[in-house]
């Protein structure tokens, strides 16, 4: 397959929150990987954002995009995002759908990485990601997988891994559009964190493993406040999210409730406020008609 026929098969979403696109890191590296092979890329910009940025998009300086812009001033997170860029991308006809946030800078042999791997494993595998890093040059994605959590790893290498202890994060994961579908997608009530975690478990219900490509990502997580405003209201989220993830045991239910009063016990520490066990509290245990 040459890459004009592999990009033209991968519908791109990247979701973006209170930030212009062109002047996010995903965008900017992406379009220097695509001005590499002189290609474009068909995507979605779900915006998250309170407020539209449409005008904006129809002036951005990134014309190596051919771009769909749909603005959910509701926030429905990144599961919404990435089920719409799917339905989207299906709609089109096309064969892959590449999930992104607005934080990760990509490698330039990106998309020469994804299609080299599509090329030669596709029949067999529908689940391709890059090795995403820290600025600190520790591993974040793929994580080892254990005890609902994602621990990180030392090392790794691309080629077939088994999702039995792995898992992918969001950010760079390509995904069969038939596979996407057939594991139910994105579960829309984990709408933010356990989002990826949540999708691998469907997922790996079907499909045993997946393909990391020979090209490496740094996510950046610099500009996110550490105020205790901002981390009791995203604390409220984590708790939320966890409440609503498919729990198929009751083994599985006590994990996460663990998993959820321990973040609670550390941001007390650290924060020196009590106001965390409350919102664990009301936020894990709320019930579903509320």
């Amino acid at each position: 397959m040459n890459q004009s026929n592999c990009l033209n098969d991968i519908f791109a979403v990247v979701v973006t929150y209170n930030s212009l696109f062109d002047k996010s890191d995903t965008m900017q590296s992406l379009d220097l990987a695509l001005q590499k092979i002189d290609k474009k890329l068909d995507i979605l910009i779900y915006d998250n954002s309170p407020k539209s940025y449409k005008d904006h998009y129809k002036k951005n300086n990134l014309d190596r995009f051919n771009i769909t812009y749909f603005s959910d001033t509701s926030n429905s997170g990144v599961s919404a995002a990435y089920n719409k860029g799917a339905e989207v991308a299906k709609k089109l006809g096309k064969k892959w759908v590449l999930l992104l946030d607005q934080d990760t800078n990509f490698s330039p042999n990106i998309m020469e990485a994804y299609c080299s791997a599509i090329s030669e494993y596709a029949e067999d595998i529908k689940l391709f990601s890059p090795v995403l890093k820290l600025k600190d040059g520790s591993i974040f994605s793929p994580c080892k997988y254990k005890f609902k959590r994602g621990f990180m790893l030392k090392d790794i290498k691309s080629g077939l891994h088994s999702l039995k202890s792995l898992s992918p994060v969001n950010s760079g994961m390509l995904i069969d559009i038939e596979a996407f579908f057939a594991v139910g997608g994105y579960n829309v009530k984990v709408w933010l964190d356990f989002s990826d975690f949540q999708f691998i478990e469907r997922y790996k219900r079907n499909f045993k493993k997946f393909y990391i490509i020979d090209s490496i990502a740094v996510q950046d997580f610099s500009n996110e406040s550490v105020s205790l405003g901002n981390a009791l209201s995203r604390f409220k989220i984590y708790c939320e999210c966890a409440r609503q993830i498919e729990k198929r045991t009751f083994t599985g239910y006590v994990i996460y409730l663990g998993i959820t009063l321990i973040r609670s016990l550390k941001l007390i520490i650290k924060f020196r406020n009590f106001s965390f066990i409350k919102a664990w509290y009301i936020h894990f245990f709320k019930k579903e008609k509320e």
